[in-house]
């Protein structure tokens, strides 16, 4: 099945007047000849036949004279062909075309065309895994892509590459078009490492595009379950708007409305598509990877040049790095686009190629798509020096200064075009699908044809790639390191089979990381730490009612037909609740004496007799909380309070703000100032044996700078972008992170849901309290507290004043106990909007407590986070189809621009 390619080069099928030259013929077998040998009639041309001479009659015709083409096309060609001429001797006036896999000049051969086509998405060249592609049909003779889609496979077999492919030209043991182009360009070198595949799917999706409005054709690589991956595979196509119903159809079984292929099909289709935007972007990026992102992919076109941000997004600090000149669409003469100084083809395996002057050069025809319609145009070129032979590339001009983005030599996209899109998609969710139908129709008005969705995809996000979005990651008025960052964990992941190992989010330790030895697990850092004993006090903190039995007051709804029981099993709460009041005393009394006195005067016998206890002293009390005592008195308020008690004076309350339940407690008309006191010092005192016990290792330090990372786009990559450049690695904690452990937390996280399974974690971003993004990272698995943790330790000079986070209860003691000299004058509260699920948590862990005693912490905005999260839920549909580098470039660009839209009105010159 498989074969090597010919050294030979295809012959072009002469004119239908005249006979083939003999001196044009190949030396290798001639497929006509094979195709007479072994020939019956069918009745009906299956592309997919795999079996020994089953080509029908009317297809061996067709070989003889184009290797391909249609049946029925070429019948009535030779209906009306000229008498050929009996003598056995050429027609001298007959213009003989040999093909080769090389072209120097503008006429190029059919590989070359084929080549062509594949680069700009024109023909599908597909990968669906390990070593298997799924290839659209070449008409040799019409030198241009057809319906039909095969199957090709290739491995590597003592060092050598193999191929076979399904196309009725190789099942003959010919080598056809798909497998030269697969040995010229070399793509088993790309390909190599997905031979160790071993969970392949049942069935791919490699097309969709929609036929209607209401109607999407959507093709299948299916498997067989009883042949090889080659020989059974099949082409399956579905016509419509939802799974069950529509129109399927199999290249195996054609014959058949349902089959094995068609029912395995099924289960990659939605039940309905529902709408235009829904229903495409389900499948959007599912479909199998194009080869044309592996040849001409982000990086690799020929614009290379750092390209100017959107002018409806630019910023007086943006760079001017080209003149502009006024745009509009080309009119009247075709333009013509020359070569100048700095041009260069494509990025060539040895890096890029520039253009020579004294070197030959040609123009070429290429198609220019604009705002509102096609146009062609001519480009100057010339061949480029260092590419393989098989892979030869054209230098071409990079067109920037015009407002073009030069894809491929072939298709040119005007700046503005592309714009459109970012505008589009960056202000409500529109997939590229649906852009591309919008454009369509667009094109429509003036007569021409966009480019199909996968082509207009590629060729964005090569532009968005070089376009210079700088310095748009910080706010004017926060400054570089706000003092005030708000984290906030986003589902908007891709899928984990496209996560690849070049992501590096902070948390990934680095060779040169600080060992951290002496920091170990510190238990108990509750106030109170007997868990029995912060129980029995947040129960006093919420008795029983005792309105249902004061006299005259009806009986409260019951379930019980009884009223006299449900008022009986009340006496019965009310009487466990004040029994139990004494013990939680004496408890207390054995820590604190005076903090047992405050008890017993507002949570006593009496106090519950007054029906209730003032709010003030609720919230002081409920230092009985589960987090650690460091949410309630972290180190700088420790210090302000070790201040205040050196003499104790109402006026010097304000020490205390950051201590609110200390501060409303103190000044409180019914407050107990001595007893206060009293308590304050022994909270005091507790502060400070932990913090004595969790400061064992010197102070971080900054990593080596030659070590540092240099490159500024790294973050295409590794899916980490933050303002503030890297300063350390993350360290390491012997004996705080077994893998068992960080296992099991993670298991637990991702066990919410099919859909966050087979997604990676989300992004981590950072806010300031002006709705600014401060930079973000991918998350490979789920959202952590160790995502937090690591974004500041390796990026912040010095740690921010306050964090707002919605599960800072558990970051705070998290970062308190790795590093605690480095976030020990940090605040860690949670927001307003998540305040509200956090019962077990005391007031202290809470924003709205500082802000309600601190009236300059009221302009903070803890919702900041939320008003970005709800714009970037615009593209979390189509970033959960995307591959890791789309994904990272997708999010990026957003983030830039709704940076840009809110920096914009504070600068005077926008």
């Amino acid at each position: 099945m498989a074969t090597t390619p010919s050294t030979e080069s295809c012959p072009t099928p002469t004119s239908s007047s005249s006979k083939p030259s003999t001196k044009a013929r190949p030396t290798r077998p001639s497929p006509v000849l094979e195709l007479r040998k072994s020939s019956r009639k069918r009745k009906a041309y299956d592309p997919e036949a795999q079996e020994d001479g089953v080509f029908p009659e009317e297809l061996i015709q067709s070989a003889l004279e184009g290797y391909g083409t249609s049946p029925k096309k070429k019948k009535k060609k030779r209906a009306s062909a000229r008498p050929q001429p009996k003598s056995k001797k050429a027609n001298p006036n007959a213009k003989v075309q040999v093909q080769s896999s090389q072209s120097t000049g503008p006429h190029l051969s059919n590989i070359d065309l084929f080549t062509d086509a594949v680069s700009n998405g024109v023909a599908g060249f597909k990968h669906i895994h390990g070593g298997l592609f799924v290839v659209q049909g070449w008409d040799l003779v019409k030198r241009r892509s057809k319906e039909s889609w095969h199957h090709l496979q290739f491995q590597r077999v003592s060092g050598e590459v193999t191929t076979g492919c399904s196309c009725p030209l190789s099942t003959r043991g010919l080598v056809c078009i798909h497998q030269e182009y697969f040995l010229g360009a070399e793509l088993a070198d790309h390909y190599e490492e997905t031979l160790t595949i071993d969970d392949a799917p049942a069935a791919k999706v490699f097309f969709q595009r929609p036929e209607s409005t209401v109607a999407f054709l959507t093709l299948f690589s299916v498997e067989s379950k009883s042949s090889s991956a080659l020989k059974g595979r099949a082409i399956v196509s579905h016509l419509g708007s939802s799974r069950n119903g529509g129109v399927w159809k199999c290249s195996k079984d054609m014959s058949l409305t349902s089959c094995a292929h068609i029912s395995e099909s099924m289960k990659l289709l939605p039940e309905e598509f529902g709408d235009l935007l829904d229903g495409l972007d389900l499948m959007e990026e599912l479909i199998a990877e194009d080869v044309c992102t592996v040849e001409r992919g982000p990086g690799t076109t020929v614009s290379y040049m750092p390209i100017h941000p959107p002018k409806w997004c630019r910023l007086p600090t943006d760079t001017v790095l080209y003149d502009e000149g006024y745009r509009r669409d080309p009119s009247g003469p075709i333009i013509k686009y020359h070569l100048k100084e700095g041009d260069s083809c494509g990025l060539c395996p040895n890096g890029r190629a520039y253009y020579d002057k004294d070197q030959k050069k040609h123009f070429k025809k290429a198609k220019l798509y604009t705002l509102t319609s096609l146009h062609e145009v001519e480009i100057e070129v010339q061949k480029c020096p260092i590419c393989p032979p098989k892979r030869a590339r054209l230098i071409g001009p990079d067109l920037r200064a015009h407002g073009v983005f030069n894809y491929n030599n072939s298709v040119l996209v005007s700046h503005e075009l592309l714009d459109d899109y970012t505008s589009a998609y960056t202000s409500s969710e529109t997939p590229f699908i649906a852009f591309t139908v919008q454009v369509s129709r667009r094109y429509g008005n003036y007569d021409t044809k966009f480019m199909g969705a996968d082509l207009f995809r590629a060729v964005w996000f090569s532009f968005a790639f070089l376009q210079a979005f700088e310095d748009d990651m910080a706010c004017k008025t926060c400054g570089p390191t706000p003092e005030t960052v708000i984290w906030d964990g986003i589902t908007l992941a891709f899928g984990k089979q496209h996560l690849t190992n070049s992501l590096r989010p902070p948390t990934v330790t680095h060779p040169e990381s600080q060992i951290r030895t002496g920091i170990k697990y510190r238990p108990q850092q509750q106030l109170l730490r007997d868990r029995a004993l912060r129980k029995s006090v947040r129960e006093a903190l919420n008795p029983p009612s005792a309105a249902s039995l004061s006299k005259g007051s009806k009986a409260p709804m019951s379930a019980s037909p009884s009223p006299s029981k449900a008022l009986a099993r009340q006496a019965s709460l009310i009487d466990k609740h004040l029994g139990a009041l004494p013990s939680v005393s004496g408890s207390l009394r054995a820590l604190c004496p005076d903090l047992a006195d405050i008890f017993d005067t507002h949570l006593g016998e009496e106090a519950y007799a007054r029906k209730g206890c003032p709010k003030v002293w609720k919230n002081f009390l409920q230092i009985s909380a589960e987090e650690s005592v460091l949410q309630l008195m972290n180190y700088s308020s420790w210090l302000k309070v070790r201040e205040f008690l050196k003499n104790p004076k109402q006026n010097d309350t304000t020490l205390l703000l950051s201590v609110p339940a200390f501060f409303k407690a103190f000044n409180s008309k019914d407050a107990d100032t001595g007893r206060l006191v009293a308590v304050l010092r022994w909270v005091e005192g507790e502060v400070r044996e932990l913090l004595r016990s969790m400061m064992t290792e010197t102070p971080l330090q900054m990593a080596n700078p030659a070590s540092l990372p240099t490159d500024v786009n790294a973050w295409k990559s590794t899916g980490c972008f933050y303002s503030l450049p890297i300063i350390r690695f993350r360290p390491i904690y012997p004996h705080l992170e077994k893998e068992s452990l960080k296992r099991k937390e993670e298991m637990e996280q991702e066990a919410a849901g099919k859909r966050e399974r087979r997604l990676t974690g989300g992004i981590m971003v950072c806010w300031c309290t002006h709705s600014i993004c401060y930079g973000f990272h991918c998350i490979p698995r789920s959202e952590g507290r160790d995502d937090v943790f690591s974004a500041m330790v390796t990026r912040w000079p010095i740690a921010p004043k306050r964090v707002v986070y919605d599960f800072a209860c558990a970051l705070g003691p998290y970062c308190m106990l790795r590093e605690p000299q480095f976030f020990g004058n940090t605040f860690f509260s949670i927001d307003h909007f998540h305040a509200a699920g956090h019962t077990k948590c005391s007031p202290a862990a809470f924003l709205s407590e500082y802000s309600n005693v601190d009236p300059q912490l009221a302009s903070i905005n803890s919702s900041a986070a939320e008003c970005g999260n709800g714009a970037l839920r615009r593209i979390r549909k189509s970033v959960s189809y995307m591959g890791q580098e789309r994904a990272i470039i997708y999010t990026k660009v957003f983030l830039s621009v709704w940076n840009r839209i809110k920096l914009r009105p504070l600068s005077n010159e926008y």
